[in-house]
């Protein structure tokens, strides 16, 4: 509306209920966890309440968020892009740092949270499983197309994939290994 990058409106009314300005601006990437909208914008991600627009918190780093960040559990799983290739592991409620792991190649597309794990797709074709409680490598895998813009599901204990030249996949989430293509 010109005066903030970010407005929540009322479905009934169509008026603006709160507005949300990023210290740096550039673009936002959202995700929903309950009553928190998590928006990772530039060097930071911030928890706001949906229903007053009050910034319940911020996690910044020397980095650029420039994905959603997935939820797994009660923990945030943000990666940066630009100086080291690293994902995060933030508290829900608090903001707080949880840990932080190396990634080992560049993330081609947001994490995708499950149950237990963030799965995340790498350059040079892999997909990565990062555990949510402690930031552990779970498993590594030939991505099935995640990663050049495949739509993805978790169903149970599998991952979907439909990746963009018409193959679709089924990924255990325990081990990685496919289950049907």
């Amino acid at each position: 509306d010109g005066q903030a990058p970010l407005v929540a409106l009322d479905l009934r009314t169509g008026e603006p209920r709160w507005r949300f300005n990023a210290r740096r601006g550039g673009s936002f990437h959202l995700a929903r966890a309950g009553r928190l909208l998590l928006v990772a914008c530039e060097g930071a991600v911030h928890a706001i309440d949906v229903a007053s627009g009050e910034d319940v918190w911020r996690f910044a780093a020397r980095t650029r968020f420039v994905s959603a960040p997935a939820v797994v559990g009660d923990t945030v799983v943000a990666v940066g892009q630009g100086g080291p290739r690293t994902a995060w592991g933030i508290d829900l409620l608090t903001g707080e740092e949880r840990w932080k792991t190396r990634l080992r190649g560049a993330a081609m597309a947001a994490p995708i949270g499950t149950a237990r794990a963030a799965a995340v797709a790498l350059d040079r074709d892999r997909l990565v499983a990062i555990e949510g409680r402690d930031g552990d490598l779970r498993w590594e895998a030939r991505d099935p197309g995640v990663g050049t813009g495949g739509a993805t599901l978790t169903v149970d204990d599998l991952l979907v994939v439909n990746a963009p030249g018409g193959a679709v996949a089924g990924l255990d989430l325990e081990t990685g290994e496919p289950r049907w293509s």
